[in-house]
């Protein structure tokens, strides 16, 4: 069964394409950003080929474009069996793929300083993205554990502990002779 708690992992489901979407939907509405930014910081509305508009628009469609491959890969880590659960965690990324759909959506429409996203993506794409990544790794590290015995290790650290545990027979050997 691919999923074990229907009504949290159709929340998550629900709530990860809301926040594809709304951030995708950002590449849309860009241009009001930045030109909302450009005219905060006093430098007056400027055409689309001037260096500092080229700057802030590659600058801006970095950060959204990495946000949706962080959001991509949470949502195909989310499908692996085991990943959902009603744990803290998976609470947590349900409740930062809202606050990222609600901050985005407001990014759009309003058409806020582009800057504005920078804290959405730290919060609600890479941190989350950052997390699976590390539980990935922690899972499949712990599945992929074998005892020492059953290890081919390095020679050079088997023959140190070869060695060590000869050391110990035969201070045994001693203590038992006296």
């Amino acid at each position: 069964m691919l999923f074990h708690d229907r009504e949290m992992s159709s929340l998550r489901i629900y709530a990860a394409v809301f926040h594809f979407t709304s951030t995708f939907f950002l590449l849309w509405t860009r241009i009001d950003c930045i030109n909302n930014h450009l005219s905060q910081s006093g430098q007056g509305r400027l055409v689309e080929s001037d260096y500092q508009y080229s700057y802030q628009e590659a600058s801006y469609l970095g950060y959204i474009y990495t946000g949706i491959i962080f959001i991509i890969i949470n949502f195909l880590v989310f499908l692996f069996k085991g990943f959902q659960d009603g744990s803290f965690s998976s609470v947590m990324q349900l409740f930062l793929d809202v606050c990222g759909t609600f901050f985005c959506a407001w990014i759009s429409l309003d058409g806020l300083d582009w800057h504005s996203y920078i804290s959405v993506w730290i919060f609600c794409a890479f941190l989350p993205f950052m997390y699976n990544l590390f539980k990935v790794i922690v899972v499949l590290m712990s599945e992929t554990q074998t005892p020492w015995t059953e290890r081919n290790t390095n020679t050079l650290v088997r023959s140190f502990h070869n060695a060590y545990m000869g050391v110990i027979e035969l201070y045994e050997a001693i203590l038992s002779a006296l």
